[in-house]
């Protein structure tokens, strides 16, 4: 399964839209502050001079909304995401600075080519005029950019309670799917009918497996909702199941499990491998595999997680193996826990011996 990568900024259709009326409403009121103080004064706008302010203030305005939105199309693109707050503070200002000068430099434009001022476009009329407009400048940017990011932060906690949500209910199907499969006629029966023939020959250990099966059971039933459960709590409820299943099948079902004592903390999904063993259990014995034998080794390198488990048993078909219920749904889980970042992959692998083995490997994020 490939790693998906999404847009981790939100700027879409809605927003622009507020950000361009916003925008707007702070222009007109500029707009009229500057009229109705002419009007005050002794020296009032004329008609013709109203009309070329308002020419002026049109041109400005689509000018810097230009300007504006090629900062926030970089603020997404560049600034936003784990880069340091004294950085983005930084640019952010240098880009509101360069605002106030870009927009004095295309005023002196356009009353110069446009309405034909008589004023001259020179450094330092551009200069002067950029610190005059300033604090309008500031103030227009950093609400904008600040609209931006409040805007984003909404969208990502609505998206986290919509995944919150799918990822409870995903867990909860997890334990219903893993108590219909222990809660099985099938299994029961056979764990019963093996742990009463167990009771004539060894009653310490058919009191053991009563207790196994009692525990797999609770345990499935008491996992907390939460995301991830420490990899001890999970191989502990493996090593259950896996007890109860070689009862059934005595010396015919062997396994072992490797994994570092460093890693026993790692947070890892619940109910992870148990869907990936009952399939091997279930697909591996046939005729010419009458004795199966499963190896999970648990690996760590440049901060992943890496589990591989194998099994000598039934080769998978040639054609793209169709994945079971309790497979899909750890398919699922991880892609909503790991949003993508994870990879899983079963295939025949060449043993040394010139047979072929089952490996389903996962390379996952480490969590502590």
């Amino acid at each position: 399964m490939e790693s998906r990568k999404k847009n981790p900024f939100y700027f879409d259709k809605k927003l622009l839209q507020f950000l361009l009326f916003f925008y707007l409403i702070a222009y007109l009121v500029d707009f009229l502050g500057v009229y109705l103080s002419s009007l005050a004064s002794t020296d009032p706008i004329q008609d013709d001079s109203l009309v070329n302010l308002l020419i002026n203030y049109v041109f400005y305005y689509f000018t810097k909304s230009l300007y504006i939105y090629l900062a926030l199309v970089f603020t997404q693109k560049y600034l936003f995401g784990g880069k340091r707050i004294v950085l983005k503070s930084t640019i952010h200002i240098l880009l509101a600075f360069l605002l106030s000068f870009y927009t004095s430099f295309v005023q002196l434009l356009i009353s110069k080519h446009i309405i034909g001022s008589a004023i001259e476009v020179t450094f330092d009329s551009v200069y002067i005029r950029g610190l005059n407009g300033l604090s309008f400048n500031f103030f227009v940017y950093f609400s904008m950019v600040a609209i931006l990011y409040a805007y984003n932060y909404l969208q990502k906690e609505k998206e986290n309670e919509i995944q919150q949500m799918h990822l409870t209910n995903q867990l909860f199907d997890s334990k219903i799917q893993a108590l219909q499969s222990q809660l099985q006629p099938h299994f029961l029966f056979n764990a019963l009918n093996d742990i009463s023939s167990l009771m004539e020959e060894d009653i310490t250990k058919s009191q053991d497996a009563i207790a196994d099966l009692s525990d797999l059971l609770r345990d499935t039933l008491n996992l907390t909702d939460s995301k991830f459960i420490p990899l001890d709590k999970e191989l502990e409820l493996l090593k259950k199941y896996l007890q109860l299943e070689k009862i059934r099948f005595d010396d015919k079902l062997q396994f072992e499990i490797t994994v570092a004592p460093e890693l026993l903390s790692t947070k890892v999904p619940p109910l992870l491998l148990q869907p990936i063993l009952e399939n091997a259990i279930k697909h591996g014995f046939s005729l010419h595999h009458d004795v199966l034998t499963i190896s999970i080794d648990i690996t760590t390198s440049q901060e992943n997680i890496h589990l591989v488990i194998s099994n000598n048993g039934q080769p998978l078909p040639e054609t793209e193996p169709v994945m079971g219920i309790g497979i899909s749904n750890i398919l699922s889980r991880m892609d909503s826990l790991y949003d993508g970042n994870f990879s899983f992959a079963m295939r025949n692998v060449e043993d040394q011996g010139g047979g072929q083995k089952v490996v389903t490997e996962m390379v996952l994020p480490m969590v502590r």
